[in-house]
């Protein structure tokens, strides 16, 4: 096998790749984990969409109970700290319920309603939440 210079070819590239390797690890940064990163105030503006205003929000609003529709994407905590900032009041508790698109006839066509979700805020009974 020497006569096709295998083994030279082998120790050139062998050398090579440690000195690479070597440099390549030291520009290659550390991915960032998500606990690492922090939300902050002006992070937490796309969380709230709108308050829910049915009948059911209005009985449930007596007990302190608020409804609003939320970001798909946000978890109970960012709705929590986004109520805590935007209308100064610490929730209890925080429940999220996602609703599912359904199918319904409009006019003789079908058409679908769009999902959602929304969170229910328990509040202290001191503490309200006015809408304007």
């Amino acid at each position: 096998m020497a006569i096709f210079g295998k083994k030279e070819k082998e120790t050139k590239k062998a050398a090579p790749k440690k000195t690479a390797s070597k440099k390549v690890a030291k520009k290659v940064a550390k991915p960032v984990a998500k606990k690492d990163i922090k939300t902050t105030s002006a992070d937490l503006t796309w969380v709230l969409i709108k308050p829910r205003i049915t009948e059911r929000a209005a009985y449930l609003s007596e007990k302190k109970v608020y409804v609003f529709e939320v970001s798909a994407k946000a978890n109970k905590k960012q709705v929590a700290e986004a109520i805590k900032i935007k209308f100064g009041v610490a929730p209890v508790k925080v429940n999220t319920v996602i609703t599912k698109p359904k199918a319904v006839v409009r006019y003789g066509r079908r058409a679908a309603k769009p999902g959602f979700k929304k969170a229910y805020v328990y509040l202290n009974p001191s503490d309200t939440i006015e809408f304007v």
